[in-house]
């Protein structure tokens, strides 16, 4: 069975209450037996002071008080009174140097014996329930008399069994009841806050729990609206994500059917020209290569958005060789440059150039600028790729001589889904991702890119910062 609060506070009470209570009990008979064992050496002492030799050794004795008949040292009690006359409560007693008795008592305890054997002053034992025996030698120290013991019945406990139980009960019940009144508001305020707690998440933590007073439990409260703002503000970014994503996943839709349609258009031509016969149109074939690659970096730049929307783009990061990019990103887009009747120049230094960053997301940002350049330029045009190094930077240019972007439409480039009127224009079908994932992907680098129209017509792109 689980217990409540309220059960634990009054478990735990009653356990320390009764701890408490044993210990009273213990020291109370501790001081007890202390303070007979000192009446007893007291009242040995006097009476060995006051004891004379010929009357101890002539055997008048005991000196005070007679032990009723069959009254000793191992076990018995002694009466409270005797032929209607109390009797007192000491009895002395003499024994000779072997502790044989000389006046009639009984035989000493065997403790007792033992530590005045070895030459103790002073011994104590108690006998039965309620008696005690002291015995200490006399000042003669030998004869009929070389001992002396006293008995001594032990007063009644102070307070009785059945008092003790009696208050001990009550006490307990007491402390219960303190507890269970005490404890009483705390709990229903811990319950209160649990079902505004339970309240709140159920309306998704938009609303707040009530701040009561300013103890302990105020301080969950405030805890719990501090916690609960944080959730709700963590909830409010997954919305907004998820929207971003269902509407970035509509246009994307669209944005891969208009290319994935041509593309199944061009080779329904092709596949038709070859049932009659005929041989391959080399302009059919240039639109479906196009075509086909206009896919291919529209699909990576979708894998590059999702690495950066997820917030761990640089997992990757380490030294990247610029030129072998470099490299890779001319031999990939050549034969996109022949079919649009594009020249595709690139050129490297011979020493290698590193940078530090993630290979995929810097080489995505590189292949969008030269696909751009590609793209827009003109029949006959000219696209140039370089790697430039020196004073501890790189310079990756692409330079086309195609007709260039409005001024007015520059600083809005890098934005996503933005593309200036002649784009939309000339290529309606782009996606407007290109420039934004590159651009990102730059400043999440520490890297800077640059666009500009070149002075001599054309446009260029620059991605720059420090090599390794």
């Amino acid at each position: 069975m689980r217990l409540g609060l309220r059960g634990r506070l009054l478990l735990v009470v009653t356990g320390a209450g009764i701890a408490l209570l044993l210990a009273v009990a213990s020291a109370h008979e501790w001081l007890a037996s202390r303070a007979a064992e000192q009446s007893l050496r007291a009242a040995l002492e006097v009476r060995v002071d006051a004891l004379d030799r010929e009357a101890c050794e002539a055997g008048r004795a005991p000196l005070f008080g007679r032990p009723p008949r069959g009254a000793g040292f191992h076990g018995e009690d002694f009466p409270r009174r005797t032929h209607g006359r109390r009797r007192p409560p000491f009895a002395l007693h003499a024994y000779a140097r072997d502790f044989a008795a000389t006046s009639g008592g009984p035989p000493l305890p065997d403790r007792v014996r033992d530590e005045l054997a070895a030459g103790g002053g002073w011994s104590v034992a108690a006998v039965g329930e309620r008696a005690l025996v002291g015995a200490m030698p006399t000042a003669w120290n030998e004869g009929p008399c070389a001992w002396v013991a006293l008995t001594l019945q032990a007063p009644p406990a102070l307070v009785p069994s059945a008092t003790f139980g009696f208050t001990a009960v009550t006490l307990l019940l007491a402390l219960g009841g303190v507890v269970a009144l005490a404890a009483g508001s705390t709990v229903g305020r811990i319950r209160a806050l649990a079902a505004e707690v339970r309240a709140v998440a159920e309306r998704r933590y938009e609303t707040r729990v009530t701040e009561h007073g300013g103890d302990e439990i105020g301080e969950l409260g405030a805890a719990f609206n501090a916690a609960a703002a944080a959730v709700r503000a963590h909830l409010d970014e997954v919305e907004a994500r998820e929207r971003a994503l269902r509407e970035f996943v509509a246009s994307t839709t669209h944005d891969v059917g208009v290319p994935l349609s041509a593309l199944a258009g061009h080779l329904s031509d092709l596949r038709e020209a070859h049932a009659r016969g005929a041989g391959p149109d080399p302009r059919t074939l240039d639109s479906a290569a196009r075509e086909t690659h206009y896919i291919g970096a529209l699909l990576r730049n979708l894998g590059a958005a999702a690495r950066l929307e997820a917030g761990e783009p640089l997992r990757d990061a380490g030294d990247v060789d610029l030129g072998a990019l470099v490299e890779r990103v001319a031999l990939r887009h050549a034969v996109l440059a022949r079919a649009a009747g594009v020249e595709l120049g690139h050129a490297v230094p011979e020493e290698a150039v590193l940078a530090r960053g993630d290979v995929t997301l810097l080489e995505q940002a590189v292949d969008n600028l030269v696909h751009n350049a590609i793209r827009y330029n003109r029949a006959g045009g000219h696209v140039a790729l370089v790697l430039e190094a020196g004073a501890g930077r790189f310079a990756i240019r692409v330079r086309d001589d195609g007709p260039g972007v409005a001024e007015s439409e520059l600083p809005r480039l890098a934005e996503p889904r933005f593309r200036g009127g002649d784009a939309r224009t000339r290529r309606p079908e782009g996606s407007g991702l290109g420039l934004a994932i590159a651009n990102e992907a730059a400043a999440l680098h520490g890297f800077e890119l640059r666009l500009r129209n070149a002075g001599e017509g054309g446009f260029e792109a620059t991605l720059a910062g420090p090599a390794a």
